[in-house]
């Protein structure tokens, strides 16, 4: 049991800067803002980028079974 949450730590601290973080950049960067601050916010697109950077993100980490469904 302490071999695999220690190969589970390893690839976290692998993957930490160059996913986590970099995902995380990437979508604190897309200014996806809501009406009060943008009043064309449900049509310039911003909305639409800021949810394909997470779905891309969560494609990213290849879990097997896992979907979604966009309302």
């Amino acid at each position: 049991m302490v071999e695999a949450h220690d190969q589970m730590a390893e690839f976290i601290d692998a993957q930490f800067e160059p996913f986590f973080v970099k995902n995380l950049q990437d979508f604190v960067r897309c200014p996806n803002l809501t009406p009060m601050v943008d009043p064309h916010y449900q049509t310039n697109g911003l909305v639409q980028k800021a949810m394909e950077l997470v779905d891309n993100a969560i494609k990213g980490l290849g879990i097997k079974g896992l979907h979604h469904h966009v309302i």
